[in-house]
């Protein structure tokens, strides 16, 4: 389902952003060739994918929180890590985009994104 909303997040941003869109860049012998790029920038795509990477962090705070919202009401304790809370095969410890670990709190039911700085 996590794969499904990714999907759809990028194509929409792809479609927005005008994806289609090809920059030209004409050569020595006056043929327009697509135009590369330089290393340092991101494409649409690339863009895109970040964007819905960040949205993939928000919905994973967003099912953290609720979970410990969820011990917290019945009075239970929150686990250790925040794998331990999450029953899924996905490393919900980490930013998808960074790859850094989230700041979590066991004692405050507490959890955030280093890299986002979402709280």
């Amino acid at each position: 389902m996590k794969k499904v909303i990714l999907t759809c997040i990028t194509l929409s941003a792809l479609l927005i952003a005008g994806c289609g869109q090809v920059n030209l860049t004409p050569t020595a012998t006056g043929a327009n060739v697509p135009d590369s790029g330089s290393s340092d920038k991101l494409t649409v795509a690339g863009k895109s994918m970040d964007a819905a990477k960040a949205v993939d962090c928000q919905n994973r705070l967003s099912q953290i929180r609720t979970q410990l919202e969820n011990l917290k009401m019945t009075g239970d304790p929150a686990p250790a890590t925040i794998n331990e809370l999450m029953s899924s095969g996905t490393d919900y410890g980490k930013c998808p985009v960074s790859g850094a670990a989230y700041e979590y709190n066991p004692g405050g039911y507490t959890v955030s994104c280093p890299t986002h700085k979402l709280k």
